[in-house]
């Protein structure tokens, strides 16, 4: 390592930082300012890095005259559900995976790492009819129940690797200060694991705010549909509303980017922690 760093520049490493910073950031920048041209001059050419005119027609016409704040509702109630419900059991069940021995323990890990890497499409058909026979359909619980099929396992997992490394002596200890079982998890574990629950929930928020195949089978009316379904109704057959769409997109990016942007330092420490051991 020490004979690579000098053999690169230092200089040679800020551009290549920069230029790549620039690669990741210049769609994002390109969606905004493509979201704050009048419609009429999405197709100059050649086409400007800048706008030649801000308009805010775009998102006066989604925020009035569409279902958009609608659907923006329906993602945020769906995506906070999902959130505190994965929370909850995959922390419950990485504490227990973790912490108790009991028949099948193992067993139970593997299929949840299965679970976690099955295709969601392959279990499509019988959740959809599972779905259609509790009378869930076009409902934001029959979702919420969908998309808690492939946010509980993928966090259930993340969790169980960053339980595994808080040592067992702590919750030892705190029993024999008095502590129950549960009381010790409160207490002790669960604030040293509070950098995994963040990372995964925030995680959990955001495979939920994406989700787009569960939401297109399982709601069909437009009272509930979420913001990604929504967006993707201004793609016509003929035509495209490209101002609607830009400014809809910019919109949906809000959330993810105020996620990454509040708990960066959580997601971090998580994925770092929980990584170190499976």
């Amino acid at each position: 390592m020490t004979s690579l760093r000098k053999k690169i520049p230092l200089f040679e490493i800020i551009i290549g930082l920069g230029i790549y910073s620039i690669y990741l950031v210049f769609p994002v920048y390109w969606l905004i300012a493509s979201s704050l041209k009048p419609t009429e001059d999405l197709f100059l050419v050649p086409a400007t890095l800048f706008p030649n005119r801000i308009s805010l027609e775009n998102f006066r016409l989604i925020l009035f005259q569409t279902k958009v704040p609608q659907y923006f509702l329906n993602s945020i109630i769906t995506s906070v559900a999902v959130t505190i419900i994965t929370i909850v059991i995959a922390t419950l069940g990485a504490y227990s995976l973790t912490k108790f021995r009991f028949p099948g323990r193992k067993l139970i890990s593997d299929l949840i790492l299965l679970a976690y890497i099955f295709p969601g499409i392959l279990i499509l058909l019988p959740l959809y009819q599972l779905i259609v026979k509790w009378k869930l359909n076009n409902s934001l619980i029959g979702l919420i129940l969908a998309n808690l099929t492939f946010t509980v396992p993928f966090c259930l997992w993340m969790l169980r690797a960053f339980f595994i490394q808080l040592p067992e002596s702590l919750e030892e200890s705190a029993m024999i200060d008095g502590c129950t079982k549960f009381g010790a998890f409160r207490r002790v574990l669960l604030p040293l694991a509070s950098p995994g629950i963040v990372a995964s929930g925030t995680y959990a928020f955001i495979l939920s705010w994406n989700e787009y195949m569960f939401a297109l089978i399982f709601v069909t009316n437009d009272a509930n549909k979420t913001l990604p379904l929504g967006v993707a109704g201004f793609l016509g057959h003929l035509t495209i509303d490209w101002g609607s769409l830009l400014a809809s997109a910019v919109i949906a990016v809000i959330p993810i980017m105020l996620a990454f942007m509040f708990f960066q330092k959580y997601l971090i420490q998580g994925i770092s922690a929980g990584a170190v051991k499976g």
